[in-house]
């Protein structure tokens, strides 16, 4: 639901006058902090700090990526944004395997 609203907000700015040129940059960093969003309220609802870290390094990278233009922020969501996904399941491996009552807050 919440990507569904986001695209259509981002239809009715283009519709409104956005210029066609910010649509490359707008979505995927829309997309990005709903995402980073997600994980924060998870962790914070299950009280798991793994999905924090990664919520947050989502959207510093989701906010730091737009700054450097188009095309050159689709390079930082692939590599940093990617590399924020594979320290994410390397830290859910180290999680689970170690027992959920290591990491959590208590």
């Amino acid at each position: 639901a919440g990507f569904l609203a986001m695209y259509i907000f981002a239809i009715a700015l283009s519709f409104n006058g956005m210029d066609p040129n910010l649509e490359p940059i707008f979505f995927p960093t829309a997309m990005g902090i709903l995402v980073a969003l997600m994980y924060l309220v998870a962790g914070a609802i299950w009280r798991a700090i793994p999905s924090i870290v990664m919520g947050g390094a989502i959207l510093v990278v989701s906010l730091v990526a737009p700054f450097l233009g188009y095309p050159n922020h689709y390079l930082v969501f692939a590599i940093a944004g990617g590399g924020v996904f594979f320290g994410g399941a390397i830290s859910t491996a180290l999680y689970t395997r170690g027992g959920r009552d290591g990491l959590a807050v208590r």
